[in-house]
């Protein structure tokens, strides 16, 4: 079986009536296909499968049920079913009505349906009326076979008069001399065709024809060819019984011209137009003879391949399956068997590796086999050519039936994309669903589930695109399961750390059922890959050491004598060359390394050179140097090309080789020669001719665009080798190589096409990297640019250089690091950035005088902070990124604001320096509830909402999001101390734990009935502790899930939980003001620690164990002597939840007032504040080093901090107000902003120098809005205490001017009419709304309009321009419009409101404002804001934005555009 299609790849329907004229259609296909699920309601049984370029669905009717009225059935299901078949063939077999002599109809002929004059090719002869006298008349007429179809029976029917050929016998013949069932349909004696005369019936005696009379036989002229069908086009009589009268069928045969009589064709003439094709296998008469059923079937089903062969194909749809159902999933480029990359690959021979991939075959049959075949074998002994012979022959089906490639994927150490796992199980993914469409919508769910699925731990990607998807694949009822292979070659190229991980994944693939999962794999017999194949247990793999079967001499002699044998007959040399004798030392030679017989072959057979001479070279290294395989098998490639050289011309030829070929065996991935001319600023005229001589070692692509390769890694191995240093002038220095090539790289990006800003042309500040098209990325960033940016530090650091003052790389970064970002970042590769930093600093010389490690720190801290938007839009490299900046970094001092930024004329305060906060993780939704660290603390787990997202420490890069406790919250979590074991604890009760290895479910428990509040692992890792408001504790067996004990508490609630270091003692805190301290191994209360006076929400152990911290809602942090019990001192003021630093010596608490707060652990002193939070700290966690605090917001955030900074304050601004900012207005003139609080207060600030000019205080409640009037003279403002009050804006302080009364629930919104007469208050809550209109002048009450709106955030009013109209507004949508003068509700046109109503104007080009994280302009994205500068309100005035914050913090911008 081939693949699996979609429905709508199959084009032509193929209906037969017998199950034997199914098996004819089958055995003729040149490919099968897998079934595909069968809808609903639908009968009928399919087979499915392609001929030339169309792809057939084979239908049967049902057993036993025959008729133009079941075939009309059969057909209905099959177009419901597939749509996209619009026409059909009939085949099978039918009586024949042969009239001589001029229709000579025999048995095995076919006859296919033509229209005639009155008829569509197909006559439903029992169809009609019977006239006067009793004569019946035929009536109505069927469909004509698809235009399509006659235009290629015209076709073939001339073609066949000017070449008569015998291709319809050939195709009979072809299937019966590769048919296991080829005697039963073989053709029969032409003996047993007799046509006996119409009068003489079959005697009812008579069980055969044996005894009827052989004088009623039809004598017939013999005919030229006797073992062939003949081919007879005409109308075919179709009826609801079968015809067995031969003087019926004369008549009927006589007057209409039938040729052939059947039971099915007329019921689907009109349904489905068809060709109707029937193998003659009676005469439609008493005589029926079954023995030509078979034969006849066959050769009906011969023409119908013959027919579709010629016929053309309807344009299909060149999309892959992947694009058609937008599984978008990144894939490695030539990875895959039958890659562009993987065509010029060789295979195995034919007739080598016979007993070898016959063992193969029968593991990959056998129903109890293991589910992983490990070969493994030394560099050079032909893996992956076996491999490659595995995959094209599953997939060629040549050899397997029951068995299906279903992906394969080669790793390659020298091509980025091939030398990890990070895109293998996507890879592997999409090639399974190119193959089986049963699995699309299972990757379909889980990419929209997840469309970052690509970048989610490999136990995830594995677990939602591999096993789940294999699991569910649906073949319909098989007798036997079908095998779907998994090829893996050369898994010790792919990165080490992952090796394990992917072994372990893949074991995973034995306990599918539905079907045999089999995963060939090869690798060299390196760590770890040894080790991790010793843990799987004996049924998960069997392994062979490729080296050392057997017959690899054999294989190699064969190999050798073929290749020799071409190498021969292309040099016009003798048969016999080169000898036995020099066959035989090569074969002594190659062995057991495939690679040097076939780099030999290549050398030898060089079209350039002599193959004596070449031959020659290779004898001469026979014996010298006692050289090793790879010496025997290079040297002699490497040293030709200096050959009849003189000493200069050798040297630089030598030069050359080391820098070109030295450039293509250490480049990172491989580039085409055209970028490395570009790279290497060397003409493509000087290395084609240096390449072409290397054919032999390097795969030289005749494109432009596609890489250069080497044939084999050892290649590369060979000219790095140390010790041919001193032997061979083309040994490479690694180092020197790499040195070259980062300068390289650098020279490329700093030239006039390396990078720029705005490299790709895109505009706009806002566009989002995932808006920027492949197409438009390659136009503007050549492949050799593309590399230099992703590879230019690797090769710094491998070639061990340094960064001082003046070297290449500083002078770079100061020129063009933001550049740089935004390429990296377009490139995709932000994640790699921080690493590459890194790298950067540790080569980076160390001199004080020269700051070299001050800007590589200011680099990094700029990068933190500015990874999340940078990635996310480019170009906010140099807006966010570079605005939000301290105002002292490095970076900032380098490139000047005013040339990055221009069009910012003014800002809110910024810090000075770098503070403390290191960066934050966005990317989440929803509450941050709790965060910890791994032991080894490179990856932070944070819980919220309904997912747990795992997070690399050192890049901020969200690793994946784990689920499970979907749709409820994750609450708690905790790592097991060994690091293997992540378990969260969820709102409805439940326990999860993963393997951190794989991210596998191991367990999942309904441990509590409410939500899980507390989780605690045993020092040991064996005991895991839970802790709810059920009023217990529950201790399980962390590998069994086992149930150890539970333990009752003595109030409402338990909260935190913690073991002592030393594992024996529990702690807890409750609700009762207590910590009780407990016994691990029997649950008893071993002590009470009382003095709290509110519940004990948090409480951590010291490392030591010595000491215990609990912190209480009492606003205190108590320190317990955890042996004695005794309160060692108290920390007043600040508490909510509380963390001992590593060492003990620093303790970290948080409270509702949004900050964190380091104490001195001994002396209780406070040593820091760390600031800058919008919403509530939710909970705390130390690294386990001790340098990083992790912390988690309601604001879904959560921040990295450096406990060895001081924190300078983060604050752009004072912070005047006390609370929230409520509300905020610019004056008409714009040179006031006024601010309404939480705090009860209202303040006006100068918009040019942010000074604060006036605070008016007199509300007793939050101010909610406030609005100037049109003169800039008077202030309203709304407030909680339901008044409204009016303020001379000029007045400093001063009481109000009039206060109103708004007693409909809290005014939420403030609107003065343009011509300064009317204001008009709003208040809005669940039972309705209310509008009151003011009086200005006399301040009395006009009339209130009452009306029902659902309670939206945002609700507010506006005037009409001329002050006539008054409508409402929630979430900036008009709701209610009124004329102010009659209050009559007005119906006004959507189109007609930006007339009437300034506020729902279309902004104009400069306009400014907000949506969600962004300044827009224009509503165009133009700046982000960081979390500390998001809204909560805002206002705008011309160019100028105020933004109101959480804090009461408040910040203004100024901008200016050119016009």
């Amino acid at each position: 079986m081939s693949c699996q299609l979609d429905k709508e790849d199959y084009t032509i329907g193929w209906i037969c009536a017998l199950p034997e004229e199914v098996a004819a259609a089958v055995a003729i296909l040149d490919e099968s296909h897998l079934p595909l699920p069968q809808d609903e309601g639908d009968n009928n049984a399919y087979q499915f499968g392609q001929v030339g370029h169309h792809n057939i669905v084979i239908v049967c009717m049902q057993a036993g049920v025959y008729g133009n009225t079941s075939a009309a059935v059969a057909v209905t299901s099959l177009r419901r079913s597939f749509p996209s078949i619009t026409n059909g063939l009939m085949v099978g077999i039918g009586g024949g009505a042969p009239v001589l002599p001029r229709r000579d109809i025999r048995l095995g002929d076919v006859v296919v349906s033509q229209p005639s004059p009155g008829n569509g090719g197909v006559l439903q002869y029992d169809f009609g009326k019977t006239c006067q006298q009793g004569e019946f008349v035929q009536t109505g007429a069927l469909n004509k076979p698809p235009e399509i179809y006659l235009t290629e029976i015209t076709k073939l029917k001339a073609d066949y008069l000017l070449h008569p050929d015998n291709s319809i016998n050939n195709i009979i013949m072809g299937v019966l001399g590769n048919w296991p069932a080829s005697r039963t349909f073989a053709r029969p004696d032409a003996n047993t065709d007799k046509l006996f005369r119409a009068g003489y019936d079959h005697p009812v005696e008579n069980v055969s024809c044996n005894a009827c009379d052989l004088g009623m036989v039809v004598e017939r002229p013999p005919r030229e060819q006797v073992d062939r069908p003949y081919i007879h086009y005409g109308l075919i009589a179709s009826g609801n019984q079968v015809m067995k009268h031969g003087g019926t069928r004369d008549r009927l045969s006589r007057e209409k011209g039938i040729l052939c009589f059947e039971m099915e064709a007329a019921g689907l003439m009109d349904k489905l137009p068809s060709l109707v094709i029937r193998g003659i296998c009676d005469y439609s008469d008493s005589h029926k003879n079954k023995a030509w059923q078979l034969y006849a079937a066959l050769a009906a089903a011969a023409f119908a391949k013959r027919f579709l062969l010629q016929l053309s194909s309807r344009e299909r749809d060149k999309k892959s399956r992947a694009q058609r159902y937008n599984l978008s999933l990144p894939t490695a480029d030539g990875a895959a068997f039958g890659s562009y990359a993987d065509q010029h690959e060789s295979e195995c021979l034919a007739g080598t590796r016979t007993s070898l991939l016959h063992q193969i075959r029968q593991w990959i049959e056998d129903p109890q086999g293991k589910c992983i075949f490990w070969m493994y074998g030394m560099a050079g002994t032909g893996k992956s050519t076996i491999s490659r012979t595995l995959a094209k022959s599953l997939q060629a089906q040549s050899l397997y039936k029951n068995a299906h490639l279903g992906g394969s994927f080669f790793f390659k150490r020298s091509e980025n994309s091939r030398s990890n796992a990070a895109l293998f199980f996507t890879t592997i993914a999409l090639q399974l669903a190119d193959r089986f469409r049963s699995i699309i919508p299972t990757l379909q769910s889980a990419i929209e589930a997840d469309p970052g699925i690509s970048r989610k731990n490999f136990g995830e990607q594995f677990d939602k695109l591999i096993y789940r998807p294999l699991s569910e694949l649906d073949f319909g009822h098989r007798s036997t399961k079908l095998a779907v292979v998994v090829v893996v070659d050369a898994l010790d190229e792919c990165e080490r750390k992952e090796i394990p991980i992917v072994i372990c994944l893949l074991a995973k693939l034995k306990d599918i059922e539905k079907i045999n999962v089999r995963v060939f794999l090869t690798s060299r017999p390196d760590l770890p890959i040894l080790p991790t194949f010793k843990k799987l247990s004996e049924n998960t793999y069997e392994n062979l050491v490729l080296h050392q079967v057997p017959e690899i001499e054999h294989d190699i002699e064969l190999f050798l004598r073929h290749e020799l044998s071409n190498i021969a007959e292309e040099h016009s040399l003798s048969k016999d060359w080169p000898g036995e004798e020099h066959i035989q030392k090569l074969i002594e030679m190659a062995t057991p390394l495939f690679i040097y017989a076939a780099t030999l072959c290549r050398f030898i057979g060089d079209e350039n050179w002599d193959p004596n001479d070449r031959m020659k070279r290779v004898f001469e290294y026979q014996n010298s140097w006692q050289t090793s395989k790879l010496e025997k098998t290079y040297l002699p490639i490497l040293d030709q090309l200096i050959a009849d050289q003189d000493a200069d011309e050798r040297e630089e030829l030598c030069t050359q080789f080391q820098q070109i070929v030295g450039t293509i065996i250490n480049l990172a991935s491989p580039l085409s020669i055209t970028s490395i001319a570009r790279l290497l600023s060397v003409p493509e005229t000087k290395i084609r001719p240096r390449l072409n001589r290397l054919r032999s070692v390097l795969d030289i692509p005749t494109e432009d665009r596609t890489p250069v390769r080497t044939f084999h890694l050892s290649f590369r191995d060979f000219l790095l080798d140390p010790k041919l240093q001193g032997k061979s002038n083309f040994w490479i220095n690694e180092q020197k190589t790499h040195k070259m090539i980062a300068s390289r790289c650098i020279e490329l990006m700093s030239g006039s096409t390396g990078v720029r800003r705005d490299i790709c042309k895109l505009g706009s500040l806002g566009t989002l990297r995932s808006e920027i098209s492949k197409e438009v990325i390659e136009q503007h960033l050549p492949p050799e640019l593309q590399y230099a940016c992703r590879y230019w530090v690797y090769h710094l650091q491998q070639g061990k250089d340094s960064i001082s003052k003046n070297s290449q790389a500083y002078l770079f970064l100061r020129h063009h690091l933001l550049h740089w970002l935004e390429a990296i970042s377009i490139l995709g590769n932000m994640n790699d950035v921080l690493r590459m930093v890194d790298i950067l600093s540790s080569v980076a010389s160390v001199s004080s005088t020269e700051g070299i490690p001050e800007f590589l720190y200011d680099i990094r801290r700029f990068v933190l902070q500015n990874k999340f938007i940078i990635d996310k839009a480019p170009l906010q490299t140099y807006a966010s990124a570079i605005i939000f900046a301290p105002k002292k970094s490095i970076i900032k001092s380098i490139f000047n604001l005013e040339k990055v930024a221009p069009w910012v004329c003014k800002l809110p305060q910024i810090q000075d320096e770098w503070d403390s906060s290191l960066q934050t993780l966005e990317g989440r939704s929803g509450w941050s509830a709790e965060v910890v660290f791994s032991p080894d603390g490179k990856t932070l787990a944070s819980s919220g909402g309904t997912a747990v997202q795992l997070w690399d420490v050192g890049t901020g890069s969200l690793l994946q999001a784990l689920e499970g406790s979907d749709p409820y919250t994750a609450t708690a979590l905790a790592f097991s101390p060994n690091g293997r074991v992540l378990v969260s604890g969820c709102s409805d009760g439940f326990v999860i734990l993963w393997d951190v290895g794989t991210i596998l479910l191991l367990w999942r428990l309904r441990e509590h009935q409410i939500s899980v509040s507390a989780l605690a692992f045993s020092p040991n890792n064996e005991i895991l502790a839970s802790a709810t408001n059920d009023r217990t504790i529950k201790l399980r067996d962390v590998e069994t899930g086992s149930l150890l004990q539970v333990i009752e508490a003595r109030t409402d609630r338990f909260y935190p939980v913690a073991f002592s270091p030393g594992g024996n003692t529990l702690a807890s805190g409750s609700d009762d003001n207590t910590v009780m301290l407990l016994d691990t191994k029997t649950g008893s209360l071993l002590q009470t620690l009382n003095g709290h006076t509110d519940w004990v929400c948090s409480i951590a152990y010291s490392s030591d164990g010595k000491t215990l911290a609990s912190a209480s809602k009492d606003m205190t942090i108590r320190l317990w002597g955890a042996e004695t019990g005794l309160l060692l001192q108290t920390i007043n003021g600040h508490t909510d939840r509380v963390a001992f630093s590593p060492d003990g010596r620093t303790l970290a608490s948080v409270f509702s007032d949004n900050t964190i707060r380091l104490w001195d652990a001994e002396t209780g002193s406070p040593l820091q504040t760390l600031e800058g939070y919008e919403n509530d700290v939710s909970t705390i966690k130390y690294s386990p080093d001790g340098r990083t605090l992790a912390s988690a917001s309601g604001d879904g955030t959560i921040r990295l901090w450096d406990t060895n900074i001081k924190s300078g304050s983060p604050l752009e601004m004072p912070r005047e107000h006390l609370s929230y900012i409520q509300n905020l207005a610019f004056s008409p003139d714009g040179r006031t902003l006024a601010s309404a609080s939480g705090d009860e207060t209202i303040k006006l600030w100068d918009v040019e120098t942010g000074l604060l000019l006036q605070t008016q205080e007199g509300h007793k409640g939050w101010a909610t809005a406030i609005a100037f009037s049109p003169d800039g003279e008077t202030l309203a403002s709304a407030s909680s205490d339901e008044t409204i009050r009016l303020w001379d804006a000029n007045n400093n302080s001063g009481p109000p001017v009039r206060v109103l009364r708004h007693d409909k629930g809290r005014t939420c919104t403030v609107a003065f009419s343009p011509d300064g007469r009317i204001l008009a208050s709003g208040s809005a809550d669940i039972v309705g709304a209310a509008i009151k209109l003011w009086g200005l002048h006399s301040g009395t009450l006009l009339y209130t309009l009452v009306f029902h709106t659902d309670w939206l955030e945002g609700f507010s009013v506006a005037f009409s321009s001329d002050s006539k109209t008054l409508a409402s507004m929630s979430a900036g949508k008009p709701t209610n419009v009124w004329d102010i003068g009659t209050r009559a509700r007005l119906e006004v046109p959507e189109q007609q409101l930006g007339t009437l109503f300034p506020p729902f104007r279309s902004g104009s080009r400069h306009e400014i404002g907000i949506k969600d994280e962004w300044v827009t302009r224009s509503e165009e994205r133009l700046l982000w804001l960081p979390p500390s500068f998001r809204v909560r309100c805002s206002a705008f005035s011309g160019n100028s934005i105020a933004l109101g914050h959480s804090s009461g913090r408040l910040s203004i911008f100024v901008f200016k555009f050119a016009t």
